[in-house]
């Protein structure tokens, strides 16, 4: 099934991201902490302007990146950070959050605000209907996000989750095409069979999750579905966040 992203636009996009992300970024900070560093990219340009310190999760990124590039870069979860109050002029943190479940959520954003000194940067996906974009496995019948986002995210609820701080800046960028009704997906995937590709392994049972054979009913939802989607006005795709402690 469509997941509301045209051929070619999700690399623009992210050159997007990243260009708008870099423009939202303070000037005044020396030493910075980025979230989940994962293929460097974002490190590498980070590295340009700040002193940059990394963490992820040993199992996601290539342990040689340390040597390669001179970061500072520390295995951990952002459950538990592994440097004292205040230790860094700013935190970046950019699409992680709607990966995480609800308790490392919450446990996360206050590890952030404890060991930022001045600002935290966030980025999520913007008002993504994450219960319309399912992938289901072939061997165990789970049921998931086709990116394993778990969150929906607007204004109010991302400023929610860091009380004591105000959003210095918030931009709305990215362009992705609109979402049809709910309850076509939903008989898309119920009654077609008709589901969204996952192109890792299944979260539940670790196996390439298969495709799913979608009936005539599938096909005849999905081709209404993409043709709305299509006729609808876009919609924003991210949300940038560059927020600072109240005074």
């Amino acid at each position: 099934m469509t997941q509301n992203v045209e051929k070619g636009d999700d690399f623009s996009m992210e050159r997007q991201r990243f260009r708008e992300t870099f423009d939202i970024l303070p000037d005044g900070a020396g030493t910075v902490l980025e979230i989940g560093f994962n293929d460097m990219r974002m490190s590498r340009l980070l590295g340009e302007r700040y002193e940059v310190y990394g963490i992820d999760l040993p199992r996601l990124v290539d342990k040689g990146a340390q040597s390669e590039y001179g970061f500072r870069l520390s295995f951990a979860s952002i459950e538990k950070l592994p440097f004292p109050d205040n230790s860094f002029d700013l935190v970046v943190c950019a699409q992680v959050l709607e990966h995480l479940p609800e308790a490392v959520l919450k446990r996360g954003v206050r590890e952030l605000a404890r060991v930022a000194r001045r600002w935290v940067f966030v980025s999520v996906p913007y008002r993504q209907r994450v219960w319309n974009e399912n992938y289901k496995c072939t061997h165990c019948g789970f049921i998931g996000h086709c990116m394993e986002h778990l969150h929906y995210f607007d204004e109010p609820r991302l400023l929610s989750l860091f009380p004591g701080w105000h959003s210095q800046c918030l931009e709305l960028v990215g362009s992705q095409r609109g979402y049809a009704p709910d309850m076509l997906y939903r008989l898309a995937n119920k009654l077609g069979n008709s589901w969204s590709t996952l192109h890792w392994k299944c979260t539940n049972c670790q196996q390439e999750p298969g495709s799913q054979r979608e009936n005539p009913v599938g096909y005849i939802v999905r081709r209404i579905i993409w043709r709305l989607e299509r006729r609808l006005p876009r919609r924003k795709a991210w949300m940038l966040a560059l927020m600072t402690r109240r005074s």
